[in-house]
């Protein structure tokens, strides 16, 4: 899954995608254990979905 893919897949998409990877996670996608850039990019876009 490509950042693109991830980004025209729709806003539902983007929704489910990103509550599968908090529960796979299985801590706040907000509060990542270490800086990333791409959680930092998905995180953006999901503010601005919101």
């Amino acid at each position: 899954r490509t950042d693109l893919a991830f980004y025209t897949n729709g806003r539902s998409v983007c929704l489910t995608e990103l509550k599968g990877y908090q529960a796979a996670v299985g801590q706040p996608v907000i509060q990542p254990r270490r800086p990333n850039s791409r959680l930092d990019k998905v995180r953006h876009m999901f503010q601005k979905v919101m």
